[in-house]
């Protein structure tokens, strides 16, 4: 189905995940730049922006004895901490964390080694999930490659104990970090990572039947009656007797996301030139 503008276009809250800033692309800046434009969209209409994971592509902090992070109002690239390309996008979502409420941030399984710096910026970080509520709806937001088992806990603003693969829970323990970090500098240690996540795309560790399965599942046995998650890069609403999960599919991919906008979800695509919103169509379907 053909995409159209939201009229009018005055979403409150937008989640997005996906975006794999760092990977390889014939078109490297476009996604940056659309995103940067979109969080400046974001901070002057006071909107809430929420990024579900994967930000980056790959994203491992080290740690700085010598240098300082942060000036007073932006990012100071620091070679010896972070990955040169995320600064950009970075310095747009800490201006916009200075005047406006906290940018959610959930770590992905491609960013989840931060060591503090979203938080310095301005973030609300968290390495499992989001608890918000939006008109009465009590709303669950995850990456997507962890997912809610019996061991999983709610409180009152988090989600914990997600389940993982195997391969995921070694890759985000500290004993890896610690060896990994060890073993290679920064610059080897990125492009390591950037290997590695070029070859891994190709795989799947997480079947779409699987993440349905699962998250409604912990919809109708919890009191949650939403989920917006990305991850596996298929944008979906899911629809299930107690409620329903929402994935944003990939920004990556025509900047895609989904925005909450007068009492409703949409599956939707920002359009930077025209600094507008379009509607998208994707699979819709009950479990």
């Amino acid at each position: 189905m053909e995409s159209k503008p939201i009229t009018p276009i005055r979403p409150s809250h937008i989640f997005l995940a996906d975006v794999h800033l760092g990977r390889e692309t014939d078109s490297p800046h476009e996604c940056q730049d659309s995103l940067i434009a979109l969080i400046h969209w974001a901070k002057r209409h006071s909107v809430s922006l929420f990024i579900l994971g994967d930000l980056f592509d790959y994203w491992m902090e080290f740690n700085s004895k010598s240098k300082t992070r942060l000036t007073e109002s932006s990012i100071a690239y620091v070679s010896d901490v972070v990955p040169k390309f995320g600064i950009p996008v970075l310095k747009a979502i800490e201006e916009c964390n200075a005047s406006e409420k906290p940018t959610k941030y959930v770590l992905g399984n491609h960013d989840y080694w931060d060591n503090g710096l979203f938080h310095q910026i301005g973030c609300d970080c968290t390495k499992e999930g989001f608890i918000i509520e939006l008109d009465g709806k009590k709303i669950a937001l995850l990456h997507g490659d962890g997912l809610p088992s019996t061991r999983t806990k709610i409180d009152k603003t988090t989600l914990r104990n997600l389940e993982r693969p195997v391969f995921h829970t070694i890759l985000r323990s500290k004993t890896f970090v610690r060896v990994f970090q060890y073993v290679f500098k920064p610059v080897t240690a990125w492009k390591i990572m950037r290997w590695f996540s070029n070859n891994s795309r190709k795989k799947t560790d997480q079947p779409v039947e699987v993440m349905d399965s699962k998250i409604t599942h912990f919809i109708h046995t919890t009191d949650i009656d939403i989920v917006v998650a990305g991850h596996d890069h298929q944008a979906r609403t899911v629809h299930t007797e107690h409620g329903v999960y929402y994935n944003t599919g990939p920004f990556f991919d025509n900047m895609k996301l989904l925005v909450y906008s007068d009492g409703r979800f949409i599956h939707a695509k920002w359009n930077a030139d025209k600094n507008e919103f379009m509607t998208t169509a994707p699979k819709s379907y009950s479990v």
